[in-house]
């Protein structure tokens, strides 16, 4: 036998004993928010409040987040916003955190089209309990 034909032979033989190299799923390398913002203007009276999630200390926090990391949330463009703005809606503005540095604003009217993540993440952000913190009996002056 040739040299080649040897060394074709042994690089289909350790072909068929190696384990098949498969790529790493997207998801492995997604980054993981950190943290989402929503700030909410409009709407009948004009008025504007801010939401804020950090940290995946509860279940619904922790929902939140792994929502924001999701690559359906990720693809999501910067703006859902028709060109009919009338009458009386809220704009929202999300802002995600990732821990690998990067931010993603999107822009979304109530009642405009857009993905179902988009509106899953402002609901459970607005709606999310408020913090229990307990002070001490003495506080603020005993």
């Amino acid at each position: 036998m040739t040299r080649t034909k040897v060394f074709l032979s042994a690089l289909v033989a350790l072909a068929g004993v190696t384990a098949p190299v498969t790529p790493a799923s997207a998801a492995s390398f997604a980054p993981a928010a950190e943290s989402v913002s929503v700030v909410r203007t409009g709407g009948f009276a004009g008025s504007q409040a801010s939401f804020q999630v950090s940290g995946s200390g509860t279940k619904q926090s922790a929902e939140v987040l792994r929502l924001a990391s999701g690559p359906a949330f990720r693809a999501l463009r910067p703006r859902y916003v028709p060109k009919n703005t009338c009458c009386d809606r809220y704009l929202y503005r999300v802002e995600v955190r990732y821990r690998n540095g990067r931010v993603k604003d999107v822009t979304a009217l109530q009642g405009a089209p857009a993905p179902r993540v988009l509106w899953d993440v402002i609901k459970r952000v607005e709606n999310m309990p408020a913090p229990s913190v307990k002070f001490p009996a003495i506080f603020p002056f005993g």
